[in-house]
């Protein structure tokens, strides 16, 4: 583990080197992208339809280059995941900087000194105040520690996760599967990128949090909102008015369902199936308070009018005899439920945590389905059952399958209470 980060290194941190180191990793990323595709593109496609086969230098030939290309691709992965990390350290910084910086003002507005290790104390040109106001002085000295030493632990949380996973990554650089690549190593530095911005959230009395909090600018205060919704929610010392906001005005408290998918992506949730990519996603709209609908009227009958009905059965999520409807359990139906009672698609770009992501394959149509858990700097990111994953960037899982030639859309709903 890294040793803790002090006062001179949180202050002279510089986030916006290790925001650029992580566009440099992406665009290496997509430059070995380009490579991959030009590979297959420019050369196995021409010799596999060109008739060389069947010939032993042609078969080893082939293979070679088809492992390049699985190699590069994984490459790219990789890289990727790199840039997800510093991305996710350069945002946390961030907000540890924010929160320096206040304290620093405060101190400064007390005619306090805060030395090079951190540490606050009175001014001596300042001279010697009334009792009244060196007790006051000696609160503003608390404080403004408590303060500093927030800023500290949350730079400190966000750089010890970065490590480890740079780490981690460092001796992942063999891989030679796209696959493993995407669902391994993308999968967990996208779950660190966000982990690390959650981290800045403090967790002590409320008027600290509330002090934290007013320290934000409005643009600090919107990304954490988007990236950690669930987190700031469970915050005592957040303004009501901005969970308010997290939780949403559609009659389904968006943080619940963010929260129940979170912590659930990787353990069984009631009924089990072999594929319960949307008895998940049901679960979580459940725990965010979207009513059932049509299981009073024909339980068995009714399961398959996904149209009318959604209900996971009478006795509650766990119960292994009452009847799911079609709609609970299948991707497509729950499409069909949602759109048809009153919720709607959104673009892709104006996705909000809480929002239901569909997969759409180009002849199969919809077939999967996740929750959107975060949004960072444009990216969605999404937490499912089935091939469970926590977090994962989708910008990166569409590249996954794009070069396995296996092309997915995505739809987005806004979902709402219908009564």
């Amino acid at each position: 583990m890294t040793a803790m980060v002090d006062f001179r290194q949180l202050n002279s941190a510089d986030p916006d080197s290790w925001r650029a180191a992580s566009q440099e990793w992406a665009a290496l990323a997509k430059d070995l992208g380009r490579a991959a595709a030009d590979l297959d593109r420019g050369t196995r496609r021409p010799l596999q339809n060109g008739g060389w086969s069947g010939a032993g230098a042609a078969i080893a030939a082939m293979k070679k280059i088809k492992n390049t290309i699985g190699a590069l691709e994984a490459a790219e992965g990789e890289l990727t995941a790199v840039s997800m990390v510093l991305a996710g350290l350069a945002q946390a910084t961030e907000v540890s900087q924010v929160t320096l910086r206040e304290a620093k003002d405060q101190a400064a507005r007390e005619g306090l000194v805060i030395g090079p290790d951190g540490s606050v104390s009175r001014n001596p040109g300042t001279g010697f105040a009334p009792a009244p106001e060196t007790i006051l002085s000696v609160t503003q000295e608390q404080q403004i520690s408590k303060l500093i030493g927030e800023a500290l632990r949350e730079a400190t949380q966000s750089d010890q996760k970065s490590a480890a996973e740079l780490r981690r990554l460092a001796g992942r650089t063999g891989e030679t599967d796209p696959e493993r690549a995407y669902n391994l190593d993308v999968n967990d530095a996208s779950r660190t990128e966000l982990e690390a911005i959650a981290g800045t959230i403090p967790t002590g009395p409320p008027e600290q949090v509330a002090q934290w909090w007013n320290s934000l600018p409005p643009a600090e205060q919107q990304k954490l909102m988007l990236a950690a919704p669930a987190a700031l929610a469970g915050v005592a010392g957040i303004p009501e008015e901005i969970k308010a906001q997290l939780r949403g005005f559609d009659g389904v408290d968006r943080t619940k369902v963010v929260q129940f998918a979170l912590q659930n992506w990787d353990r069984p949730v009631g009924r089990t199936y072999p594929d319960d990519c949307t008895n998940f996603v049901s679960e979580a709209l459940r725990s965010g308070g979207l009513h059932q609908k049509g299981f009073d009227i024909a339980p068995f009958a009714g399961q398959s009018d996904t149209e009318h009905t959604w209900y996971g059965g009478q006795f509650g999520s766990g119960d292994p005899i009452s009847p799911r409807s079609h709609s609970y359990t299948l991707a497509r139906g729950l499409h069909e439920f949602l759109t048809s009672n009153n919720s709607s698609e959104v673009p892709l770009t104006q996705a909000r945590p809480g929002d239901v992501m569909f997969w759409k394959d180009p002849h199969e149509g919809i077939h999967h389905t996740a929750v959107v858990t975060a949004v960072v700097d444009g990216h969605v990111y999404y937490t499912q059952h089935s091939g469970g994953a926590q977090n994962a960037d989708w910008t990166a899982r569409q590249t996954m399958y794009n070069e396995l030639g296996d092309p997915q859309g995505a739809s987005v709903i806004r979902v709402r209470q219908d009564d």
